[in-house]
C-alpha cells in the first residue's frame, strides 16, 4: 500500500519519508523534478535508503505542452525525463494528458506525432507510461486510442468531472490507481470515506493486481486543520487497509 509523497504538512523529504513508513505504508510515489536543491535522482535514492519503495512516479508539468504549439519542447523534457527513470530503475510514469491551459484546446496531428516519439523511447527504456484522468479527458482518449499505454485511474477526478461512462471501458488498462475522496463537486483530495464517493464499488471494477495509492493532501481542504500529521497519516493507513481488506486486497 502506497502514498503520495507530498501530504500537505510542512517537512523536508527525509523527515516525510520517515513518517510515512512510521504510519505503516511500504511505499511512496514522488513527483519527478528538483526539490530542496537535488534532483529527483537523488531524493530517490534518499527515500530508497529508508526502505520504501517507488515503483512510479508523477512526471512534472513541461515547458509547452503536447497540445500548445510547443509540442516539441515538450516532448525533449518529458523524454529527459524517461531517461533519469531509466537510471533509477523506476517502471512506471504517471503523466497528464494535457494541462490546464490546454484543457479547451483541441487534439491534435503534431500533438499525437509527438507523443509517438515519447511512446517509442518509453518502450526502448522498458517505462511503462500511464496517462491519468483529469476533468476533461478528450486528451487522454486519444491517446489510449491511439498507443498502447496504461490508465492512471485517479479516483477524486473521477468523482467530480462526470466521466464515468467515458473511461469505463478502458478500466482494464489501469495499472496506476490514485485514491482519494471529494464532495463531489471540489477535488478535495480527502482520505477515504471523508467524502461521498463510492470508492468500494468503484475500485471491484478494475483488474484486481492494480496497488492501492493514496494521493490525499491536508491542504486542498478544511477537513483535517487541528489534526497531527501523525494523526492524518494513522487515519489514512487505516482507511487503505479497510478498503483492501473488502477488496480482498
Amino acid at each position: 500500500m502506497s502514498i503520495f509523497l507530498w501530504y500537505g504538512y510542512e517537512g523536508g523529504i527525509l523527515d516525510r519519508a520517515k513518517r510515512i513508513k512510521e504510519a505503516g505504508f511500504s511505499s511512496v510515489s514522488m513527483w519527478w523534478e528538483p526539490e530542496e536543491a537535488r534532483s529527483p535522482l537523488d531524493n530517490l535514492r534518499i527515500i530508497r535508503s529508508l526502505g520504501l519503495s517507488v515503483d512510479q512516479v508523477h512526471l512534472a508539468y513541461y515547458p509547452g505542452g503536447l497540445w500548445s504549439g510547443e509540442e516539441v519542447t515538450y516532448a525533449k523534457a518529458f523524454t529527459r525525463s524517461l531517461e533519469e527513470l531509466s537510471q533509477g530503475c523506476v517502471p512506471l510514469a504517471v503523466f497528464h494528458p494535457a494541462s490546464q491551459e490546454e484543457i479547451d484546446r483541441p487534439v491534435s496531428e503534431e500533438g499525437i506525432y509527438q507523443f509517438s516519439k515519447i511512446y517509442e523511447r518509453a518502450r526502448v527504456l522498458g517505462i511503462e507510461l500511464a496517462g491519468e484522468n483529469l476533468k476533461e479527458d478528450k486528451h487522454l482518449l486519444a491517446l489510449l486510442d491511439s498507443f498502447d499505454i496504461s490508465l492512471c485511474l485517479d479516483t477524486g477526478h473521477l468523482g467530480v468531472s462526470g466521466n464515468y461512462p467515458l473511461l469505463k471501458n478502458y478500466f482494464h488498462r489501469v495499472r496506476s490507481l490514485h485514491i482519494h475522496d471529494n464532495n463531489g463537486v471540489e477535488d478535495l483530495h480527502l482520505i477515504p470515506g471523508d467524502g461521498i464517493l463510492d470508492l468500494e464499488s468503484l475500485l471491484k471494477e478494475l483488474p484486481a493486481d492494480v496497488d492501492l495509492h493514496l494521493e490525499i493532501n491536508k491542504g486542498l481542504n478544511n477537513h483535517y486543520m487541528n489534526m497531527s500529521e501523525e494523526e492524518f497519516l494513522n487515519r489514512a493507513q487505516r482507511s487503505l487497509e479497510r478498503l483492501g481488506g473488502k477488496l480482498g486486497r
